[in-house]
């Protein structure tokens, strides 16, 4: 009932799951240079002597609602997928222009993430500062050493030249905020 159901700019899908099994594993193929004009279920009947198609989906352009040219076909087993991609790489599909190209898709199991820059857990929200007007010294950040830069901070300490009210540097760092400090320095 939910599937195909739309949220906002979202459809949802809703397929009963698949227990990962060595015959079913890899037996999604990726789909180039399709014709403009295919729809999910032309793509499916086009393959269906191959298999059961449990899946099928063609990558649109969001602002356009227009095929991209590329898709993607689920099948029931990794033989099916083998036997299309043996017989239909490289051939011209009905109403089609050009060869289509087909590849195993990739699995996103074995894509590995590259690793952060910066680690937002374990830093502190904001740069720490000892106060007292510290100037260039202890600055932390992008901005390692902004050279004679003044810098303008809404939270707005009155120290023209570092620190004013105890907080960090309010003209040479790199704060993006100065805490708000109890206690007076100059």
């Amino acid at each position: 009932q939910l599937n195909g159901y739309r949220i906002e700019h979202k459809v949802l899908k809703v397929a009963y799951s698949r227990k990962s099994d060595e015959e079913i594993k890899g037996s999604k193929l990726y789909l180039q240079k399709l014709p403009p004009q295919y729809t999910e279920e032309e793509i499916a009947n086009y393959f269906q002597s191959y298999g059961n198609a449990v899946q099928v989906r063609v990558v649109t352009d969001k602002a356009t609602g227009q095929s991209k040219g590329i898709g993607f076909i689920l099948f029931s087993k990794r033989a099916e997928a083998e036997a299309a991609l043996a017989d239909l790489d490289n051939k011209i599909p009905p109403g089609g222009t050009q060869p289509m190209r087909i590849k195993f898709a990739d699995d996103n199991a074995k894509k590995v993430k590259a690793p952060s820059q910066y680690n937002y857990y374990t830093q502190p929200p904001y740069p720490v500062h000892g106060g007292y007007g510290e100037g260039m010294g202890g600055s932390r950040g992008p901005m390692r050493n902004p050279g004679g830069r003044f810098r303008f901070n809404p939270m707005g300490n009155s120290g023209a030249y570092g620190g004013g009210y105890g907080g960090g540097s309010t003209s040479y760092g790199a704060d993006y905020y100065s805490p708000p400090s109890q206690g007076g320095g100059y």
